[in-house]
């Protein structure tokens, strides 16, 4: 009788063992929806099969869906119901609404108060705040509650553009995938341009960018930061652009002193120069307006070689606290980061912040965001190749320093990551694990009474 009680007490550890393990796997996979326009859907369709592949393949999870004539509303309304199933992002592919702001607001620089409108990706990133149009123009003016998002997400915006559109999202998916295959390549370091409104800040920007790239160049000369030299040193190389410039939706502005103008460089100056660059971080205020034909930050991603992100606002105002930023991408995915550099921004601001959104509320992703900011994330990029770091000063007296180890690593082995996000709010997670535990505890509660009466029935038996 001993031998059969310790079998049942076995059978007891087991099952609940399985509750133990049942419960640490219910956690959800991270789910990225991919939103195409149905007017280009069946045209890149061969493009977005790969590319979910190759996500799939970096441990995400995604699904697809054909845009047709939803509201922004309706958008908003879908990824609130994906996100208790793991939702972390969505990518925006084509010609798909977005949700207007407007707000009045004045700056230090400029007291007289303005009237801002602009188009804002926010709106898809907060699935739970209050959105109110108050004036019932079309575009909402009060953001309140929970603002803090709770997904990433990023646009691949390409009609309004000076060449076909699914032509450009077709080398778009092409350079992606190639990046991520190991077949595209440039220098692993970072290219850190300030124009004179910002360049007492220079060391500031290049310490944050430092925690991902011990290779940057800062150039901050007052007087010799302008449209060619910054054209030209686009030609050299870059993982990552960190550029500082007055600008528009079309260009950026370049002056001397921050008073006379040095000329523009224009969004057809970059789509002619086919920068080498693959990720962009553009403080020049609306080069992210993509309600604008050829608007900046498209013609960095769109470009014919090698760009595949950009980050950039929508309408005046710029992007600040670094550190945090750059810190995070060590591990994380643009996007995860993205968003959590958001959140906390939105919670500086609760709590009396100067940064306020009227900075930060157009910021928006322009490209694929699941993508990682160093290379060697990707495990195709594991060979290391290195070139020489050159930079040729504009003049005796520029300030222009590059910081760099004796070579910059083209491709850096592969360093293990953080797992990809799955949720981001531990009640969800456990709102999520519940369906599968409640029936696996089940199971294994029954597989435990079961043993129980066996028990009960076979001492009765022995009497």
């Amino acid at each position: 009788m001993k031998k059969l009680v310790y079998a049942v007490l076995l059978l007891c550890a087991l099952a609940g063992s399985q509750i133990a393990i049942t419960f640490s796997m219910a956690q959800p996979a991270a789910l990225v929806r991919i939103i195409v326009h149905h007017n280009i859907f069946s045209s890149i369709k061969p493009q977005i099969n790969q590319y979910v592949e190759d996500i799939e393949r970096d441990g995400l999870r995604a699904e697809l869906q054909e845009y047709v004539a939803e509201s922004p509303e309706d958008i908003r309304s879908t990824l609130a119901s994906e996100y208790p199933r793991g939702l972390i992002g969505c990518l925006l592919v084509g010609d798909i609404p977005s949700a207007w702001y407007e707000m009045d607001v004045s700056y230090p620089l400029q007291p007289q108060v303005a009237h801002q409108e602009f188009p804002m990706d926010l709106f898809y990133m907060d699935l739970n705040g209050i959105w109110k149009d108050t004036d019932g123009d079309g575009k909402y003016d009060q953001h309140t509650g929970d603002r803090a998002p709770e997904i990433w997400v990023g646009r691949l915006k390409a009609s309004g553009m000076a060449e076909d559109e699914v032509s450009l999202l077709k080398n778009y998916f092409s350079k992606n995938h190639a990046y991520r295959s190991g077949w595209l390549k440039l220098p692993e370091r970072a290219l850190i341009y300030v124009d004179d409104f910002w360049a007492d800040m220079a060391s500031a920007y290049s310490s944050a960018v430092s925690a991902v790239f011990l290779n940057r160049t800062i150039v901050n000369d007052r007087l010799h930061t302008n449209p060619t030299d910054y054209l030209n040193r686009l030609k050299e190389g870059w993982t990552l652009v960190h550029l500082f410039v007055h600008g528009g939706s079309t260009s950026h502005h370049f002056f001397v002193n921050n008073e006379d103008s040095e000329g523009d460089v224009t969004s057809m100056d970059v789509r002619r120069n086919d920068p080498r660059a693959f990720f962009y971080i553009l403080i020049s205020c609306w080069n992210a307006r993509n309600a604008d034909r050829d608007y900046m930050g498209g013609w960095y991603i769109f470009s014919k070689s090698y760009g595949l992100l950009a980050i950039s606002s929508t309408k005046p105002g710029d992007m600040q606290q670094f550190n945090r930023f750059y810190s995070m991408c060590r591990d994380g995915n643009i996007g995860t980061v993205f968003r959590k550099w958001f959140a906390d921004r939105i919670k500086d601001e609760d709590g009396g912040n100067e940064y306020t959104k009227k900075y930060f509320y157009g910021i928006i992703i322009i490209g694929d965001p699941t993508f990682y900011l160093k290379p060697s994330h990707y495990p195709a990029l594991t060979e290391t190749v290195t070139v020489p770091t050159t930079t040729t000063n504009v003049s005796t007296t520029s300030k222009v320093e590059t910081l760099t180890s004796e070579t910059s690593t083209l491709l850096t082995p592969l360093r293990t990551t953080s797992p990809p996000e799955s949720v981001t709010t531990e009640m969800t997670s456990v709102q999520l694990a519940l369906g599968v535990f409640a029936t696996e505890t089940v199971l294994a509660l029954v597989t435990m009474g079961l043993a129980v009466v066996g028990v009960f029935y076979l001492r009765r038996r022995g009497k």
